[in-house]
């Protein structure tokens, strides 16, 4: 039996005063109907793009953002994805 399967993660920590270290690591697994890939598949989703029975593992985002303060003052921001909370 052949399935897709897709599990995103998102996982950061504070470095250092105002920055912070991402990394979106995936499991991916799928493959489209008779085998098809890229662009020559339905596009219905990450499927085509996959071509594999087995789980991968892939790394497509890894980054730091560091946020400076040029004065004025300081808001508030909530917790997201890739978003820390903080000032």
């Amino acid at each position: 039996m052949r399935q897709t399967f897709d599990l995103p993660l998102f996982g950061g920590l504070r470095v250092w005063q105002g920055a912070e270290r991402w990394g979106n690591p995936e499991v991916d697994q799928g493959c489209g109907l008779s085998n098809t890939l890229g662009v020559a598949g339905f596009t219905s989703a990450e499927a085509y793009t996959v071509g594999a029975d087995a789980p991968s593992v892939q790394l497509p985002r890894l980054f730091v953002r560091q946020t400076l303060n040029l004065g004025g003052e300081a808001a508030q921001v909530e917790a997201g994805l890739n978003q820390r909370s903080g000032l």
